[in-house]
């Protein structure tokens, strides 16, 4: 069994195309969702359709949360935040209800799947290193618990002097636990412009992480036609 494990979508439709092509050509199974299906970009309903119809397990991130109300976007950065009001305005019945109906945290077999952190998935804490890492995981009961929200592909790994693992894959061991942070979709932050996910094979116990370039001007041109803050756009070809 395959699972393609895509986060942090961001309303940005030709990556989350682009991936899914990929996905398709992996030959993968199944697909999951960590969550942040809108914010940022202009093409939010055409996102959530799509999640919606591929009918996957799929949490609650904080920029879904706050285009439905739930979390307080006064604590978001302005260009999020004038991004998330207008999301909330267009938004359709149908795709508000959907986000209104997702999980914080689900398990998925034998994983978990969460968008921040499973401490308390509602206050959005952002695990950025190993030290942060080895504080969630005793909140952790599986072996492997795939989270998104800080943008970066990576993964950390439990009881090791090297707990921070960035690589093109990684086996999954007994005796530790693994964080894994598949990337953003739609808006990378760790220095590469391309969408990133991951695949979970559990067949080989082994996670592979993927990249996918995308037409990044089509994007940014969206994002300008929607008067959405500039810098929403620009970023994308920096991937910070």
């Amino acid at each position: 069994m395959k699972y393609a494990i895509i986060s942090d979508l961001h309303s940005n439709l030709e990556a989350l195309q682009a991936v899914l092509r990929d996905i398709e050509e992996q030959g993968v199974d199944k697909h999951i969702c960590l969550g942040d299906i809108v914010g940022y970009g202009a093409e939010p309903n055409e996102s959530v359709d799509i999640i919606r119809g591929l009918n996957c397990p799929c949490v609650l991130g904080n920029h879904d949360a706050g285009a439905i109300g739930i979390t307080d976007i006064g604590k978001f950065n302005s260009a999020a935040r004038i991004a998330t009001e207008w999301t909330s305005e267009v938004l359709t019945d149908e795709n508000r209800a959907y986000l209104e109906g997702l999980k914080t945290v689900d398990r998925i077999e034998t994983f978990t799947i969460v968008h921040a952190n499973l401490e308390d998935p509602l206050e959005w804490a952002y695990i950025f290193n190993s030290h942060e890492a080895e504080h969630y995981f005793q909140f952790q009961k599986d072996t492997v618990c795939f989270f998104g929200h800080t943008h970066i592909q990576c993964a950390f790994k439990s009881n090791t002097v090297t707990p921070f693992v960035k690589a093109s894959s990684m086996q999954i061991k007994s005796g530790h636990k693994y964080l894994v942070n598949v990337g953003s979709l739609g808006q990378p932050r760790d220095g590469d412009p391309r969408a990133a996910y991951a695949i979970y094979d559990l067949d080989e116990n082994r996670i592979i992480f993927r990249r996918v370039e995308y037409d990044i001007e089509k994007t940014q041109e969206k994002i300008f036609d929607a008067n959405l803050p500039h810098i929403l756009a620009l970023r994308l070809a920096m991937g910070k």
